[in-house]
């Protein structure tokens, strides 16, 4: 079995096996099959981001933050717009994620174009509810 470096989701399992089992996927299913990466891993067109969604902060002044993945890039807004703070790291030149480009010139047309990545709703992140006690909400 050959390892893949491309950029998956835990939400693409299920389309994967209901097209191995005949399934009709449902239309409002989100994920795609990973059939084509497990078929040819080399060489399968996939150009599917991944999402992830987590806080940071301590208890009372919690932050969220909202990432795209893809294979080179990771991008992060914390708060509404990356008002708190914005994150872009390279994993081609840079895969333990030690220096953030955020701040360099030249990396503007990359951070638009992750920005336009993000869902709708992390433009809003400031208006989320978050639990502010003592109790993290990621566990």
């Amino acid at each position: 079995m050959e390892k893949s470096e491309r950029t998956v989701e835990m939400v693409d399992v299920y389309p994967t096996v209901a097209e191995w089992a005949g399934l009709e996927r449902p239309k409002n299913l989100e994920g795609y099959t990973l059939r084509p990466l497990l078929d040819d891993p080399a060489s399968a067109a996939w150009d599917h981001p991944a999402y992830s969604q987590v806080t940071r902060g301590k208890p009372k002044n919690r932050t969220m933050g909202y990432s795209v993945h893809t294979e080179r890039y990771r991008y992060t807004e914390w708060g509404s717009g990356g008002k708190k703070g914005i994150e872009l790291y390279d994993h081609q030149s840079d895969p333990d994620e030690l220096h953030n480009l955020a701040g360099e010139a030249g990396q503007k047309e990359v951070m638009k174009r992750l920005h336009d990545l993000l869902p709708k709703g992390a433009a809003e992140a400031d208006k989320v509810k978050l639990p502010q006690g003592e109790v993290d909400p990621q566990g």
